[in-house]
């Protein structure tokens, strides 16, 4: 008898070992922490971080560089439109004078003694003088009657230099003005910035422009000195 309850004992924790091997061996399947996936993620933030980081820092480097290279081909339409759009202001502001009796002779720019004969004075001309962005050039705009576009005689038209080829090539071309093969053309003649002040002198002809009113070239000679290439815009005012 004492042997058959030993027995049924032994069978019991037999089975009860069995159980807990079986048991360890069918462990169900848990998914890794979530501070191992949070790991992870941050990893992964930290180099998206680094490589957006290196991005901006080689777009700002190439930006401070830019200053000495040209500007690109939309950038340079965008500054030519500038400057076209203005020049034609200006010409409006003349025009308006003129037909409100104003000669040629007392069309003012500048430290004008009569309001109404100033283009940049609200009775006058009515505009207000608007230096071109510093992106476009670090120059003024020249007003003078020195050069001499159409027929032989000077004519009253402003100026702008200091432009980048790309600016002047697209002057041009928005214009329809010349270029020589796909470059401003070269005016080797002396180029005439006196501002005006009720006077016609000077005998330097933009021959190479071909009449354009508006346009863009190569200056090599500014008031006698040689300029090597210097870009210079130019819009007739009043033809003569």
């Amino acid at each position: 008898m004492f042997f058959f309850f030993s027995s049924l004992r032994g069978a019991s924790a037999t089975k009860q070992s069995s159980d807990s091997s079986s048991g360890s061996l069918c462990q169900p399947f848990r998914l890794p922490r979530d501070d191992v996936f949070e790991k992870g993620n941050v990893l992964f933030i930290i180099l998206i971080a680094a490589a957006l980081f290196a991005s901006l820092s080689y777009a700002v480097t190439q930006g401070m560089r830019g200053g000495t290279k040209d500007i690109s081909g939309e950038q340079a339409d965008l500054y030519a439109d500038e400057v076209i759009t203005y020049a034609k202001t200006v010409e409006q502001a003349v025009q308006r004078l003129i037909s409100r009796g104003v000669s040629e002779n007392d069309i003012c720019f500048a430290a004008c003694g009569d309001p109404t004969t100033d283009v940049f004075d609200p009775s006058g001309g009515g505009i207000s003088l608007q230096q071109p962005s510093a992106d476009v050039t670090a120059q003024s705009w020249v007003f003078t009657g020195g050069n001499i576009v159409f027929n032989g005689t000077n004519d009253l038209i402003v100026m702008l230099g200091g432009l980048t080829q790309s600016v002047c090539i697209a002057i041009n071309n928005a214009v329809g003005a010349p270029l020589t093969a796909g470059v401003p053309v070269e005016e080797g003649g002396n180029l005439v910035t006196t501002a005006y002040a009720g006077s016609f002198s000077g005998t330097t002809t933009l021959d190479n422009m071909a009449g354009s009113p508006t346009g863009c070239f190569n200056a090599t000679q500014i008031d006698g000195a040689a300029a090597g290439d210097s870009y210079y815009f130019y819009h007739v005012l009043i033809e003569r």
